[in-house]
């Protein structure tokens, strides 16, 4: 049976889940609804990504999965009860943007400006410190007793 916390117990994960879904949602937007200047800023324009896709493609396409995962964000954050495998799958999701953009920065697989390079490590750390404080918020359920 999956353990949940109780909604008085939450809300330092509540508030740390929305805060995620309102940072990703605006990521997503701005991907998809700024993509040519985005991609001018960061050094992508015009360059193939992946062997897939344009520079510009491929910040739609990024944007466009951060629209659902932040949805997802929000409507488990104002569930009655967080599941902590839920939550775990969250943090988990977190830490592999973080690695991508470790790995996008170390070996270079992009052909990014210094100004693209500090954008990628900015939206990494803030997606990090969204994942120690989501980590944070259920180890303080658990150490209050929140689990049933």
């Amino acid at each position: 049976m999956a353990r949940v916390y109780a909604t008085q117990r939450s809300s330092l994960l509540r508030t740390v889940l929305r805060a995620n879904a309102a940072f990703s949602t605006i990521s997503g937007l701005s991907f998809i609804l700024l993509n040519q200047p985005i991609a001018e800023l960061i050094g992508i324009q015009g360059e193939t990504i992946f062997n897939l896709l344009n520079g510009e493609l491929f910040l739609i396409v990024v944007g466009a999965g951060l629209l659902p995962f932040a949805g997802f964000l929000w409507w488990f954050a104002m569930q009655q009860n967080l599941t902590v495998q839920i939550t775990w799958g969250i943090i988990t999701a977190d830490f592999a943007w973080v690695i991508a953009s470790a790995v996008i920065l170390l070996v270079g697989l992009l052909p990014l400006t210094n100004l693209g390079n500090w954008g990628v490590l900015i939206i990494a750390d803030t997606v990090l410190i969204f994942a120690l404080l989501q980590i944070w918020g259920l180890r303080r359920m658990s150490q209050m007793g929140g689990a049933s």
